[in-house]
């Protein structure tokens, strides 16, 4: 299942969970770390414990909230900082960065890399995360 941006629940941390759930459960009986989620459009929207942040110069990016990822406390005290900008993030973005990363208040930055697509067009990927960022 993709994400749908226009879910009024993504707005908020809550409960309501289940696609997520749904999702590191999936990644982790295929031996995955951690699942990111893809919108309906395709674009990346979030990981299922964990928000998305690309390396770009200096910067962080990070998928915009319009996009469908949750409003971690992480990716706004990074944007509040200036240390991240929201913009739209897509798996060729991932392939193509040199760095890019996960990461939530709890665990901080966690260097992150694409493994593979197993949940064929059901919009989630499995990944790897290491414990230093």
């Amino acid at each position: 299942a993709h994400l749908d941006p226009g879910d009024p629940f993504l707005r908020h941390k809550t409960t309501r969970r289940e696609i997520h759930e749904r999702a590191i459960a999936a990644a982790s009986a295929q031996g995955f770390d951690e699942a990111l989620l893809l919108n309906r459009d395709g674009a990346v929207a979030d990981a299922s414990r964990h928000s998305v942040f690309v390396e770009a110069g200096d910067r962080l990016v990070t998928p915009p909230l319009a996009a469908g990822a949750l409003p971690g406390v992480l990716l706004a005290t990074l944007i509040a900082e200036g240390r991240a900008m929201a913009r739209a993030v897509t798996l060729a973005d991932l392939r193509g960065a040199k760095r890019w990363f996960v990461g939530n208040s709890l665990h901080g930055l966690r260097a992150a890399v694409l493994c593979c697509r197993w949940r064929r067009g059901r919009g989630e990927h499995g990944l790897r995360a290491s414990s230093a960022g």
